[in-house]
């Protein structure tokens, strides 16, 4: 299971600081978006935090990796965003992709794939597309 709360970091194996925003989006960002993101001191790999508590988003993304989520989740919002009935259509379409990958439902987010995982999710999410999911 993830580490929600790392010390090290899952890319570079360095080690991992809790800090603020400010460190890895700009100072406008950071003062209209308070918030902590777990940072790797030797790769600069991060990931952010839940808003009321130190838990990690996922796992830490280097810049391939976080242009990886965004491809996942543009293909996979297409299922849902802005549809009739999006948040059941959007529980399906992890259901589906999560069948297909053969793990469990609560594994299938894009922040806990590493980027080999998420081009495997993004050749299911294509076919599911080509098959009118």
């Amino acid at each position: 299971m993830i580490n929600l709360y790392p010390r090290v970091c899952n890319i570079c194996g360095g080690p991992v600081r809790l800090v603020d925003y400010s460190r890895v989006y700009s100072a406008d960002y950071a003062r209209e978006h308070p918030g902590k993101v777990y940072l790797c001191q030797r790769c600069h790999a991060y990931v952010g935090t839940h808003f009321h508590s130190n838990k990690a988003l996922g796992i830490l993304a280097d810049k391939k990796m976080r242009r990886a989520r965004m491809y996942c989740h543009e293909l996979f919002d297409s299922f849902w965003h802005g549809k009739r009935h999006a948040q059941k259509k959007r529980v399906r379409a992890y259901e589906e992709l999560a069948r297909r990958m053969n793990i469990p439902v609560k594994e299938c987010h894009f922040g806990y794939m590493d980027v080999p995982t998420m081009r495997i999710a993004y050749k299911h999410l294509l076919m599911m597309k080509k098959e009118g999911f």
